[in-house]
């Protein structure tokens, strides 16, 4: 072994000699090719490298990582998270500069230089910005961290690729939702912007600070409320509570429901039917049938406004409280109404008002009572084809439109 080693540093190999690979080939005694000394490789350098701080892929660590036990044990499958958010100013990311590399040596004992990595360009994703030192990137928005050509962008729009379920558990996004399919029984979905749902809504409450927009039935079951902003669209209404800021635009149906709009309630396609409920509006309500045969509870009520609590009360309600409490209501009755005033709620020299009514194309059934500013009428005989507006004696006037 010793005039192995000698012969072999006297061929100025000296590293990474393979003790137990000579020992073998000494044993052997035969000429054959053996590995008997290895360097070390040298490690090149890591080039510039972007790194998100977010799990932008892994769906499903994020999934178990949000498993929470209740003091009882349990965990709230409701409350699962699917995905990430950052908020305007977080960051989201940050940039690795390149490093030397790690220096190697060969057998003959020489330095073999590592090749350091290279500085390279990191592009800035939607909503982003680099921090003062250019390192770290910061959120411009609030949103859903993606990654997106090879860029960390947030995007105020984050899409569920099927329902809301157990899943996905209840969504909460600082941005605007879409939704391609159903949420199912018993989940909350929020949004600070719109809302899109390609599906159906069963017993679970959805607010959007902008705009609602769903494709399919609203069945509440009672229990569903739904806010909106903006203007909501729906196929059909089924027993659920909604308010809007806008319009709410109805496809079929509101049946059974409490309903509220900042401005107009259309429900003109298909059947158009309102029926059951309490239906309120600050300018329109305009329907195809609106009522039943059956004589359903069926409340219509225009002229209201939308307000948050801390605001004053609306001017239909000044109006309303200047009226002394022990004032006696009169009644005055006409063909087909029933109406139920205090003519000193409203003012003398008041004018038409078209610009609030209520408007049926085909029916009008007995048992609805409608209201419109200050005054209210009990619809008594079906009637067709009618508007009905506050007119200048300070009561309810219908009008033919065919």
């Amino acid at each position: 072994m010793e005039d192995a080693v000698a012969a072999l540093k006297m061929q100025d190999i000296r590293y990474g000699l393979i003790q137990e690979a000579l020992v073998n080939c000494l044993d052997r005694r035969k000429t054959v090719e053996v590995l008997i000394a290895k360097g070390k490789p040298s490690v090149p350098g890591k080039d510039t490298q972007l790194k998100s701080l977010y799990e932008l892929s892994d769906l499903k660590k994020i999934y178990l990582d949000s498993l929470v036990e209740n003091e009882n044990g349990r965990v709230d499958y409701h409350n699962v998270k699917s995905f990430e958010v950052a908020m305007d100013g977080q960051v989201v990311g940050e940039k690795i500069l390149p490093t030397d590399g790690e220096d190697g040596i060969n057998v003959l004992g020489k330095i073999v230089k590592a090749e350091p990595g290279k500085e390279r360009p990191i592009k800035l994703g939607k909503n982003t910005r680099w921090d003062q030192e250019e390192i770290r990137i910061l959120a411009t928005t609030n949103g859903k961290p993606t990654m997106v050509n090879n860029a960390i962008s947030v995007l105020p729009v984050h899409e569920v690729r099927g329902d809301i379920d157990f899943k996905t558990g209840n969504i909460n996004f600082p941005g605007n939702l879409i939704i391609h399919g159903n949420v199912t029984n018993g989940f909350i979905v929020n949004a600070e912007g719109e809302i899109v749902i390609m599906g159906d809504v069963d017993a679970s409450d959805i607010t959007a600070g902008g705009k609602l927009s769903i494709r399919g039935t609203v069945q509440g079951m009672d229990k569903s409320v739904l806010t909106c902003g903006g203007d909501l669209t729906v196929k059909t209404i089924n027993r659920a509570t909604v308010n809007a800021k806008g319009n709410i635009n109805v496809k079929e149906a509101i049946m059974y429901s409490q309903i509220t709009a900042g401005k107009k309630i259309l429900v003109e396609g298909g059947k158009g039917w309102i029926v059951g409920g309490k239906i309120c509006a600050g300018e329109s309500i305009a329907a195809r049938i609106i009522g039943s045969k059956l004589g359903a509870a069926t409340e219509l009520e225009v002229g209201v406004t939308i307000k948050p609590s801390n605001e004053p009360e609306t001017e239909m309600e000044i109006l309303q409280s200047e009226v002394p409490a022990d004032q006696p209501q009169e009644q005055e009755e006409t063909v087909g109404y029933t109406y139920l005033l205090n003519l000193e709620a409203a003012p003398k020299n008041a004018v038409l008002d078209k610009s609030r009514i209520i408007k049926v194309k085909e029916t009008l059934y007995p048992g609805v009572k409608a209201s419109i500013n200050t005054a209210s009428c009990l619809i008594r005989d079906e009637t067709s084809f009618v508007i009905l507006y506050y007119g200048a004696e300070g009561k309810i006037v219908s009008q033919s439109y065919r």
